[in-house]
């Protein structure tokens, strides 16, 4: 896997179109998923590089794909890629 802006902007899609809002903010934390007054919120360090938000965002799909079903909303393309983002390994 390619740790690019093009692979995060991927990522950032696919949750966008389950309905979940991906900010990143600066802080002494990791990352992680979370619901805020009914929304569904992503927060991940901004100080992290490609590769750490990357990776971050990853764990958080795979968490989220067992509670939802996000690939009946994506196109064919982010289908197919949303099949490799959880079949990674970190």
């Amino acid at each position: 896997m390619r740790y690019t802006k093009e692979t995060l902007d991927k990522l950032e899609n696919i949750f966008e179109l389950g309905g979940y809002k991906v900010r990143y903010e600066k802080g002494n934390f990791r990352s992680g998923a979370c619901l805020v007054k009914g929304l569904h919120v992503i927060v991940v360090n901004k100080h992290f590089t490609n590769e750490g938000k990357i990776n971050s965002l990853i764990e958080i799909l795979k968490e989220v794909n067992e509670n939802t079903e996000l690939k009946i909303l994506l196109t064919e393309e982010l289908q197919s890629d949303y099949k490799k983002f959880l079949k990674h390994e970190n």
